[in-house]
């Protein structure tokens, strides 16, 4: 898949529906659309999922921000959603680290990529990822994560 230029429909799993809400300002002159995955910048300012200065993806867009808003301030929701899958995620990837290439696919991280939330479940349709600051912080922190003891660069 590649980014979407549009805000989305997202579907989040009710039972874990925004289990954590992060606030935070969009970077200055990026745009954030509705329903597409946000992460954090290295000055932790939300930017979309797989941009530039992605440190980790932290849930989905309450709403979208343009690059000229006065008002930059934006609520993401921290949960379990479903995402697009880059192709590689299969059934026996439950449990497993994803990193987001973009503002709406997940893929199995590397040792390369940025935490993104960890697979839930999936269907035909996409790929249910936990995601959350707390989720990804300590995935990427966890004994079989990126940076983890038995991990791919531990």
């Amino acid at each position: 898949m590649t980014a979407t230029t549009t805000k989305r429909n997202t579907p989040c799993l009710e039972e874990a529906k925004y289990y954590e809400t992060i606030e935070r300002n969009v970077a200055d002159g990026l745009e954030v659309l509705a329903g597409t995955q946000v992460a954090l910048n290295n000055a932790n300012e939300f930017i979309d999922a797989g941009g530039t200065n992605h440190t980790r993806t932290v849930g989905r867009a309450q709403r979208t921000v343009k690059a000229d808003d006065t008002y930059r301030s934006l609520r993401v929701d921290g949960g379990i959603f479903k995402w697009e899958n880059g192709g590689d995620i299969q059934a026996d990837d439950i449990g497993k680290l994803v990193g987001s290439p973009d503002n709406q696919t997940v893929s199995l991280a590397t040792a390369s990529s940025k935490p993104g939330g960890v697979v839930y479940d999936l269907d035909a349709y996409g790929v249910w990822v936990i995601q959350g600051l707390s989720v990804t912080v300590q995935g990427a922190q966890g004994p079989t994560g990126p940076t983890g003891p038995t991990g791919p660069t531990g």
